[in-house]
């Protein structure tokens, strides 16, 4: 195994248990992953982005595959893992997920930067934008 993401060996293999505990996979994790539905290849992937702090993090839209549990325990570790990091950035229409986690917010329009401000400043001209 070649070094990834800056980690050695023994540190790629010291998340494994984490990993394998988060995705509820169980004996699936010995499967080729081509054999995934979308939904199992979703908590892989989650559980290994999610296992290091960064200190950026991107996110295009919300996570929503698994059941309800699940969906519980996810938003509990992405809660964790941001709170680790100094910035996050979303692409999302979602006003509800912006005010869980931004402050402020950029508005795209056309593809040109609109305005740049707090949420409800920004919320208020998306508005007058949609009419």
């Amino acid at each position: 195994m070649r070094p990834s993401l800056g980690m050695n060996e023994e540190d790629i293999e010291a998340t494994v248990p984490d990993i394998e505990e988060f995705t509820e996979l169980g004996d699936y994790l010995s499967l080729p992953v081509r054999t995934y539905s979308s939904g199992m290849l979703m908590r892989l992937a989650f559980a290994i982005a999610t296992t290091r702090p960064a200190d950026v993090v991107l996110i295009d839209e919300a996570l929503g595959a698994g059941d309800a549990a699940f969906h519980e325990k996810t938003q509990k570790r992405l809660n964790n893992f941001l709170s680790r990091s100094s910035l996050l950035v979303i692409a999302t229409h979602s006003e509800r997920l912006m005010r869980k986690f931004c402050a402020q917010a950029v508005l795209l329009h056309n593809g040109k930067i609109e305005l740049v401000g707090d949420l409800d400043e920004v919320y208020t001209k998306y508005g007058e934008l949609l009419v």
